[in-house]
């Protein structure tokens, strides 16, 4: 944590020293683009693209591997919400029948 802080905290005082028009306005910006950053790194590890070791493949597969992992990456929360759709549309709802 304490590395993406500190660079956070330093891109921030250097949009504050360079008069920048809107230095909390990049910093949210970057704090964004740094998080969906991380998400798509976590989403290809999970896939065991770009992975060294035992557990990687061959550099050239996993280049050809990208191009579906961005597709599923910007298609993952879409799916997620159609499965949490699917789920909650299948509660059965007690009417609570007074006898």
């Amino acid at each position: 944590m304490g590395v993406p802080v500190t660079a956070q905290a330093c891109d921030y005082l250097v949009h504050i020293l360079a008069k920048a028009p809107n230095p909390s306005g990049f910093t949210v910006g970057m704090l964004f683009f740094s998080w969906l950053s991380a998400m798509f790194h976590l989403h290809v590890m999970e896939s065991g693209t770009m992975l060294m070791g035992n557990e990687g493949r061959s550099f050239l597969s996993d280049l050809k591997a990208i191009p579906g992992l961005v597709v599923s990456f910007v298609c993952a929360p879409f799916l997620w919400v159609a499965t949490v759709a699917k789920g909650v549309s299948r509660v059965e709802w007690e009417t609570g029948a007074a006898d």
